[in-house]
């Protein structure tokens, strides 16, 4: 039961890393990483995604947006204001904002039927492959047959 991709890996103390905060290591892009009991981190480069699962415990929910049940229709717009949990996530978007030119918003997406956002996060999972795209493992390998075809 992972709060954020990795966080259990994350100590304090252990945060910093050349004076930059150490990420927690990414997990593949892929709905095989996702648990119906945990909340990821996406960096979709324009936006930040928080994806919440279905089942995941009502006291990190309580913890994350101050309720024991997220609503997968009108999911909250912000995290609460404290706890560790929640600490390590503003840390960790912190981290993925630094030294960009622009400030790419958080979207949060609570799974379920209804979401109104979990499609355009789930076809953001690019090792996926999909009724219309290929996977990006099997893009790179086109891609390298084509240019062992022109040698």
């Amino acid at each position: 039961n992972t709060p954020a991709a990795g966080s259990d890996k994350v100590l304090p103390g252990e945060r910093m890393v050349n004076g930059r905060i150490a990420l927690p290591h990414p997990v593949y892009c892929s709905a095989a990483s996702l648990g119906e009991d945990k909340v990821m981190l996406l960096d979709a480069g324009h936006v930040i995604y928080l994806w919440v699962g279905r089942s995941v415990d009502s006291i990190i929910l309580l913890e994350l947006f101050g309720v024991e049940e997220l609503d997968p229709k009108e999911p909250p717009q912000k995290l609460s204001s404290g706890g560790k949990v929640v600490e390590l996530i503003k840390e960790a978007i912190i981290e993925l904002r630094r030294d960009l030119p622009f400030y790419p918003p958080l979207k949060i997406i609570a799974s379920g039927p209804g979401s109104m956002n979990e499609h355009r996060f789930m076809s953001l999972l690019i090792e996926d492959k999909t009724k219309h795209q290929m996977s990006y493992v099997d893009y790179l390998c086109q891609i390298h047959r084509s240019i062992q075809k022109k040698m």
